[in-house]
């Protein structure tokens, strides 16, 4: 039985999709002694730097601080109890529209559909700042293509997974 070409196309999308993953970055300035934080703090926040409601809502930076804070605290890190802390801790979501390689682009010449539908990918920014001057000490970011029609428990387990990928790689192994 042969499968019509559109159905070819949108397997094709939701495998390479799929076969995405998180990629996940660091980086960090190398003057900084990371062996002399403890405690923490939420960096204050700022007007949204995006406009898309998606990465600006209280549901998803309460999602967002709840994964960083068991992170931290499985880690050893502490939340500051004063107004003192070592570090603080900020996060930025951005969303952007991507579209898969088309399968003449990928080298596929068997006359399927070259076209196929966009996809959203997002990534979460962790920033920790330095609170004596406001200097990023370090960043690490986690990007994913997003599900549009996954529910809350989805999305707290994508937070999740991308908020403990991105602190594994914390504090950074200097060299």
């Amino acid at each position: 039985m042969a499968l019509p070409g559109k159905l070819i196309g949108a397997l094709f999308v939701v495998l390479l999709i799929a076969g995405c993953g998180m990629k996940v970055t660091t980086d960090f300035d190398k003057s900084v002694d990371f062996s002399r934080l403890r405690t923490y703090d939420w960096a204050p926040r700022e007007e949204s730097a995006t406009s898309d409601p998606r990465a600006e809502n209280s549901l998803l930076i309460s999602r967002i601080r709840t994964a960083v804070e068991r992170e931290l605290s499985a880690m050893g890190y502490r939340k500051a109890a004063t107004g003192d802390p070592d570090f603080l801790v900020g996060h930025l979501v951005t969303t952007q529209t991507r579209f898969p390689p088309s399968f003449k682009d990928a080298g596929w010449q068997s006359g399927l559909p070259t076209e196929v539908d966009q996809y959203e990918e997002g990534t979460l920014i962790l920033d920790l700042i330095d609170p004596n001057g406001m200097r990023l000490m370090w960043r690490g970011t986690a990007t994913t293509p997003l599900d549009e029609s996954a529910g809350p428990r989805q999305r707290e387990a994508t937070i999740n997974e991308a908020v403990q990928s991105i602190l594994k790689r914390f504090p950074p192994q200097q060299k």
